[in-house]
């Protein structure tokens, strides 16, 4: 099934480029194609994964086709977030299928140049969250043949791969590899998302751009935005914040209540089980209580060391202190 529709697509796209886009055969192939590749998705994810294919727009066809599967509680399109695509090479011999993420905010934001530089940043930094993926997948810049092409796109996907594999359309391998490697990749792109997704909010604070103190004022605003664009797409943070509140659960600590309106609505979110003990080869779930909503003091004070202290050590290690404290008063 799924060898079968992309040799489809590799064998007659060229030659459709030659015809009108507007209701062509192929384009609407492409558009539909990959609904049947939903039966991949674990059933209880199945409600929220959505699968669309495009081969252009506004009567242009695009130089790379693609079919891309996201979770909608990520991203609804292909514009933002990230996701997993199958993408075919601009002379139409190979297919990526790769987890990627959305370009034209970003483009729009930032400017082609660092855009571009800015999808490589987050590309390595999915790759640090899920270094699973590894063991399955490549962590090359993958080639689409964006030489060929005119057009920025093909340069930007390939600039945005995290994780892929490539295949070569004249000579796919079987239906049951090219179904462990979807199924591989589904499974790594719903652990992405239990793990913070692209939310700098969920990584260890010591994530920063190399030589930020040497940044302009200019790439510092830049920096700030990277962090702010896409990571609360995948809306983890929000959702924690909005549930668990707005009181550190370590030192109750109050935002709102010590600086008042502009500490309304301020805390961060905090993952409290250790990265190193999920599963790899497990389809995993986001689960509120897999967050903890903390202080910026605390939120630094558990990631002092490489396997962030629990919460229960960081309220006791308080409790020790304030005790020590007191009894040097007395």
């Amino acid at each position: 099934m799924i060898k079968e529709t992309l040799e489809h697509i590799g064998n007659g796209y060229l030659l459709a480029k030659t015809e009108d886009l507007s209701a062509n055969p192929m384009a609407e192939y492409i558009k539909v194609a990959g609904k049947q590749f939903k039966q991949f998705v674990p059933k209880n994810l199945l409600k929220n994964f959505t699968v669309k294919g495009s081969a252009g727009i506004q009567n242009t066809w695009a130089d790379v086709p693609w079919i891309a599967f996201m979770d909608t509680n990520i991203t609804k399109s292909t514009q933002d977030g990230y996701y997993i695509t199958y993408l075919f090479s601009v002379d139409m011999k190979t297919v990526t299928l790769s987890l990627g993420q959305g370009i034209t905010n970003v483009v729009n934001a930032l400017g082609q140049k660092d855009a571009s530089k800015e999808f490589r940043n987050r590309a390595n930094f999915i790759i640090s969250r899920i270094k699973e993926g590894q063991k399955h997948f490549s962590t090359d810049i993958p080639d689409l043949k964006s030489n060929l092409s005119n057009s920025h796109r093909p340069r930007n996907y390939e600039q945005t791969s995290s994780y892929s594999v490539t295949y070569d359309l004249s000579d796919l391998p079987k239906e049951e590899k090219l179904k462990f490697d979807l199924v591989k990749l589904i499974e790594l792109y719903c652990l992405l998302t239990l793990r913070g997704g692209l939310d700098q909010d969920l990584a260890p604070d010591n994530y920063s751009p190399p030589n930020f103190g040497k940044l302009s004022l200019t790439e510092k605003r830049k920096y700030k935005y990277h962090r702010r664009l896409e990571g609360r797409n995948s809306s983890n943070s929000r959702m924690v914040k909005r549930q668990k509140g707005y009181i550190c659960e370590i030192c109750n600590f109050d935002f709102e209540e010590f600086y008042g309106d502009i500490g309304k609505q301020f805390i961060e979110a905090h993952h409290k089980i250790p990265f190193s003990t999920l599963p790899e080869d497990e389809v995993v779930e986001f689960d509120i209580n897999d967050f903890s909503v903390l202080c910026s003091n605390c939120h630094r004070m558990v990631h002092k060391r490489k396997e962030p202290y629990a919460i229960d050590e960081m309220i006791n290690l308080i409790e020790i202190a304030k005790r020590s404290s007191q009894a040097r008063t007395d």
